[in-house]
């Protein structure tokens, strides 16, 4: 397949490509089924993993195309330095998939990333001619205009009305009734149902400060746009500030005023956008990039006033790429004077950064030990969470599944490997940008083509983006209200569009980039990107689907303005190369061609499946809503039957039936399920949970002091997966309490006395969110008045 037709494909992959950067950014992806299950509640309709499968889908699949087509019309690869590090993180990644306790979210982990860097490579390969740049970056542009089009939203409209809603509703929406997850055997001990409530966390001391930190978090008016957290939103508008800003300068400095308003606008929106975050560690990352960038290119201009009989070094590309890359040493070794100073000090000084800071050398802390005891080879991308609560620091108030820094995470989730192959991901990828373009690099088909005029078209190229933007979106909240989809579409569209517009279109006699405006433009994209890294290095913006997209989407197109050129691809005529020269190129194609198709199929497996469980899962839980839990039981078989690989639906199963048995064959069940989510998920502390409400429930039933006895000894090992929590251990004085009262052990009641002892102890020494999560002074007395009669 060549000529017209080919290059019609390619362009149409390109929009495919491109129209990922805002659809990602909206999507609000999810690797878990627990999110799904936890919303379900109140939703019926948004993305779940299979959205994150069928976006891998998507991307291999025009990956195969780009590189297939590329060998079969023998077109060179555009090398773009991201090409090591990515097969370094694919071997990583298989490795810590076969290590890892949680398959599901290993599986979609290691996809996600390594599609997204496949993503980067691929769209680096249809970016071949100047026009290509300019939308490109009109893309970028068009979504920062909609983030921040949300993120006023959000502020101003969204934010009161939801605060005003939620305090004359504020009642109704929380009741009085304890949490669902507080579950309760028949017939069972007043203490032993209170430790099967405590050891789930679900205390009212605890709900008591979910609530006040979810009001607190509420007033404050952070804004988040459509992330879920406010701190992925300020990395993106910190890159998104210095792109914009590039964009601007070097548009300005060309002549072409007009078409640098929409740029200028644009950048002083994203850092009005980045203060409403109110992540400062954003913020500083933006100010000492820009401060950086702006030192670099104060010097330049004061050694070329020093020297004016010099030439301009920005009419050099070899001049340019030289300072580039001494800018660029110095820069990764400020980065690691940076990164071991921030150790040093939280080290030495914990609360030296303040208390967000402190929280996450706890998280670090963490991850180290859990190196220390599981080993360098990595424990699975996305399993982070299923093991930090056993490693955490005492003093740490949170149970996070992400450690909030890109290098530790990929060390601890890929190994040391992932880890070399992330840092060769981002070495390469700079020493790329900071290099000058061979010829070959700069194959493409400019403006001066013919064959290029029906891709030159504003409104065409929009046209199609937007409708391919819109059906995706539809498609993801279908079933929501039709006035949330309209106002949800018309907000996210029309600034879209709008932005689109206003960075593409330029004067009809600037229409071209100039060569010595590319260095400058790809230094402007390049500073967002490095202030994207800064501030992922203490968050977790790098590993989240809709940021990463378009982190790596910017970086594509910063490479490509280096390497831009405006030759003509010339089309190729086999008849005039040697028959061996075929030969080779006929294999090369069949094993670019197998590697993708066989992925991609894969992974539309890996999706289909996961669709295939979502339905049905959701299906059969209605049922067992409407009182048919013969029904609902059967419902949840199938749904965990479908995908073998995650354990939710078994999970949510042990959840429904642990309140309800009412006999020992209930318990006997319960057992059994434990044993298959153990299997499928061998980490998850919920295992031990389930396993000591069923023999509390079987001792209610039966009074058979042996069925107490392996309560207890579950309960000590749901501690085992969290040492930290006093709430388990007052679980565990509970269980010990009633079995002292049974058995007349006096070492029953010391065993039950120490564990209260241990839960006073921890909760002293626990950093709380906030005062409200802390057990209340009337409770603490309750326990060491029954601390004091137990001895």
């Amino acid at each position: 397949m060549a000529g017209p037709i080919a290059r019609f494909i390619d362009h149409a992959v390109l929009l495919v490509l491109l129209t990922l950067i805002p659809l990602r950014a909206v999507a609000g992806e999810t690797h878990s089924f627990e999110t799904p299950r936890l919303l379900r509640g109140l939703t019926s309709f948004g993305p779940s993993p299979a959205t994150t499968f069928a976006i891998a889908a998507i991307i291999v699949a025009c990956a195969g195309w780009v590189f297939a087509s590329g060998a079969w019309r023998g077109r060179r690869m555009r090398t773009t330095g991201l090409e090591a590090g990515g097969l370094m993180l694919f071997v990583a990644s298989n490795i810590a998939f076969v290590r890892a306790g949680q398959k599901h979210l290993a599986l979609i982990g290691a996809s996600d990333f390594l599609t997204i860097v496949l993503y980067a490579i691929t769209l680096r390969q249809l970016l071949t001619s100047r026009w290509h740049l300019r939308l490109g970056l009109a893309v970028v542009m068009a979504t920062a205009g909609m983030l921040v089009a949300k993120a006023c939203y959000q502020k101003w409209i969204e934010w009161p009305a939801t605060i005003t809603y939620y305090e004359e509703h504020r009642e109704e929406l929380l009741g009085s009734a304890p949490p669902s997850s507080a579950a309760t055997a028949p017939n069972a001990p007043p203490s032993t149902n209170q430790a099967i409530a405590l050891s789930d966390d679900a205390s009212v001391q605890r709900r008591e400060g979910l609530i006040h930190d979810y009001e607190a978090r509420l007033r404050s008016g952070a804004m988040t746009g459509y992330f879920a957290h406010p701190n992925i939103l300020g990395s993106c508008m910190a890159m998104l500030t210095l792109c914009c800003a590039g964009i601007a300068f070097t548009r300005w400095r060309g002549g072409r005023r007009g078409a640098a308003i929409a740029p200028i606008f644009l950048a002083l929106a994203c850092a009005g956008v980045l203060l409403g975050t109110q992540s400062k560690g954003a913020s500083v990352a933006c100010a000492a990039t820009a401060c950086f960038l702006g030192t670099c290119l104060i010097l330049r201009k004061l050694k070329q006033a020093r020297h004016p009989d010099r030439p301009d070094v920005s009419r050099d590309a070899g001049a340019t790429a030289r300072i580039l890359r001494r800018t660029l040493v110095i820069g990764w070794i400020l980065a690691a004077m940076g990164a071991a100073s921030l150790f040093a000090m939280l080290r030495a000084d914990p609360g030296l950064m303040g208390l967000s800071m402190r929280y996450r050398a706890m998280y670090w802390e963490g991850a180290m030990a859990m190196v220390d005891d599981v080993g360098v080879w990595g424990l699975g991308p996305d399993n982070f969470g299923r093991h930090f609560t056993r490693y955490k620091p005492v003093a740490c108030p949170e149970e996070v599944d992400d450690p909030h820094n890109w290098l530790i995470k990929s060390f601890v989730e890929h190994g040391w490997l992932g880890a070399a192959g992330l840092l060769a991901l981002f070495i390469g990828g700079s020493l790329k940008l900071t290099t000058v373009p061979s010829p070959s690099q700069g194959e493409g088909w400019g403006e001066g083509d013919p064959r290029a005029a029906r891709e030159q078209s504003v409104v065409l190229n929009l046209a199609v983006v937007l409708a391919l933007f819109a059906i995706a979106w539809v498609a993801l909240i279908a079933g929501a209200p039709s006035d949330f989809t309209l106002v949800t579409l018309a907000l996210g569209l029309a600034p879209f569009a709008l932005f689109f517009v206003a960075g593409a279109i330029e004067r009809a006699d600037t229409t071209r980039f100039e060569d010595n405006d590319l260095p400058l433009l790809a230094a402007g994209l390049g500073a967002g990107l490095v202030a994207f890294l800064v501030h992922a290095f203490i968050d977790l913006a790098l590993f989240m689907p809709g940021a990463a997209t378009m982190f790596f989407a910017v970086a594509a197109i910063a490479l490509a303005a280096r390497d831009a050129k405006n030759h003509i691809d010339e089309a190729i005529d086999d008849s005039d190369r040697p028959a061996a020269r075929k030969l080779d190129r006929e294999q090369t194609r069949r094993h670019r061609l197998a590697l993708p198709a066989g992925a991609s199929m894969v992974i539309v497996a890996a999706c289909l499946l996961a669709e295939s469980y979502l339905c049905h899962h959701y299906a059969y839980f209605l049922e067992w809503s409407r009182q048919d839990p013969g029904r609902g039981a059967y419902g949840y078989r199938e749904a965990a039957t479908y995908y073998a690989l995650d354990g939710t639906a078994v999970e949510e199963m042990l959840d429904t039936l642990s309140p309800r048995i009412a006999s020992r064959t209930d318990a006997d069940e319960v057992l059994k399920l434990t044993d298959e989510l153990e299997r499928r998920d061998p980490f998850n502390a919920a295992v031990w949970h389930h396993r000591m409400a069923a023999y509390s429930a079987r001792f209610a039933l039966g009074g058979d002091l042996a069925d107490l006895r392996q309560a207890v000894a579950m309960q000590q090992k749901s501690i085992e997966t969290y040492p930290t929590s006093p709430l388990r251990w007052l679980a565990l004085g509970d269980l010990l309490e009633r079995l002292a009262s049974q058995s007349r052990d006096p070492a029953d009641r010391r065993a039950a006395a120490d564990a209260l002892q241990r839960a006073l102890d921890l909760d002293a020494q626990r950093i709380y969110v906030s005062k409200p999560n802390r057990l209340s002074a009337d409770f603490l007395q309750s326990i060491r008045e029954r601390i004091g009669r137990l001895r």
